[in-house]
């Protein structure tokens, strides 16, 4: 049987939860929009049957091949045990102890607790382990590896104006690069004896000609991927 598994969304005090006539308090309010989502309509049947088995103090042995699977049979165990329908009943609400409009359905179910504590739930990184090759954050928790920021979040803080936080996110915190650009011949320089960056294209090495630019390095990756298949990649400068 599937079972409908959830995360605690909040605590309450006993004395705020609603409260039957017979002064019963639930343990676990689930949300009703779970069971036709998550297709679990079989953690309601058994809740029904156990409580009909339990208000009158019997056993029984339900499988999917015995008639007490059926709906027909546990409506008849709730109508025999006292209940109207699925056995729902009038709740009060815990902070002004007035009746409660709707109809309630409580009864027995079996559960258990996760271990998912929220230590091991939090997410969280500024600069971290990155791919060998890419210099991109990873991607695994385990290995304290980025959140993903795709394009539906870059639109987003496009929509609310803020640039800094999509360079931020998206270059300095990712894959910050710099690489010196020939104003020549429009292709990277590398450094040479002393430290001075040197174009091996145009063999020029004065410094007004080289510029110090700030690009991702997947970038700078792709641009040398596409040198090896005899691809040319120009990037121009301005001086600001």
């Amino acid at each position: 049987m599937n079972r409908q598994k959830g995360i605690v969304g909040m605590v309450f005090i006993q004395e705020d939860l609603p409260v039957t006539q017979e002064g019963i308090v639930p343990d676990i309010v689930i949300n009703p929009h779970a069971f036709p989502s998550r297709q679990t309509l079989g953690q309601m049947c058994e809740s029904a049957l156990g409580k009909a088995t339990a208000k009158r103090g019997e056993q029984l042995f339900a499988t999917p091949f015995m008639p007490a699977s059926t709906v027909e049979w546990i409506t008849n165990a709730l109508h025999k045990s006292g209940y109207n329908g699925w056995g729902t009943e009038t709740m009060y609400n815990g902070f002004t102890g007035k009746a409660m409009e709707a109809k309630i359905f409580i009864g027995t179910t079996f559960y258990q607790r996760l271990t998912h504590m929220v230590q091991d739930m939090i997410k969280y990184r500024r600069r971290g382990h990155v791919h060998p090759l890419t210099r991109q954050p990873v991607a695994d928790r385990k290995r304290h590896g980025g959140v993903k920021f795709g394009e539906m979040e870059r639109d987003c803080l496009i929509a609310h104006g803020a640039a800094a936080t999509i360079q931020e996110r998206t270059f300095h915190l990712s894959d910050y690069h710099e690489v010196h650009l020939c104003r020549g011949c429009k292709q990277m320089a590398h450094m040479g004896p002393g430290r001075v960056p040197i174009c091996r294209f145009c063999r020029k090495g004065k410094k007004a000609e080289i510029v110090l630019v700030e690009i991702p390095y997947a970038c700078k990756l792709l641009i040398q991927e596409l040198q090896s298949m005899c691809i040319s990649v120009g990037l121009d400068t301005e001086v600001v």
